[in-house]
């Protein structure tokens, strides 16, 4: 469950008849903590056709951009180039560069930036 989230819920009685009634008044509980900033590490990883990878964002952004980056710096592939809600977001790559090719063998990094926000993990791509 997302921390510091408040969820709503009420009882209601079914007797043995089918008949369904209240069983008493609408209860809120709120999650204790709060949503952490975190760029999960790929997985699987090391990987040799597809990794996966999850964003948690405590609050939105007007921007973000998801890329993956080789070991010199360079952006081989854009992942995501959008606004972002708070939340858990999954991304995917696939191996391929932002042409299409096949990225070689080697090291990478999975990049995001939001806001102020800038998280990296790496990712082992095996051919």
């Amino acid at each position: 469950m997302w921390p510091a989230t408040t969820f709503w819920y009420r009882l209601r009685a079914v007797r043995p008849d089918g008949v369904e009634e209240d069983a008493g008044e609408a209860i809120s509980v709120t999650t204790p903590g709060r949503l952490t900033a975190v760029l999960r590490a790929p997985n699987p990883n090391p990987f040799s056709d597809r990794c996966a990878f999850e964003l948690d964002l405590p609050s939105g952004s007007n921007r973000a951009s998801v890329g993956v980056f080789d070991v010199s710096g360079r952006r081989v592939a854009s992942l995501h180039d959008a606004p972002l809600s708070r939340g858990r977001h999954e991304f995917a790559w696939d191996g391929l560069d932002n042409d299409g090719s096949q990225c070689a063998a080697g090291v990478y990094f999975v990049r995001c930036e939001a806001g102020d926000l800038v998280l990296r993990q790496r990712a082992v791509l095996l051919r």
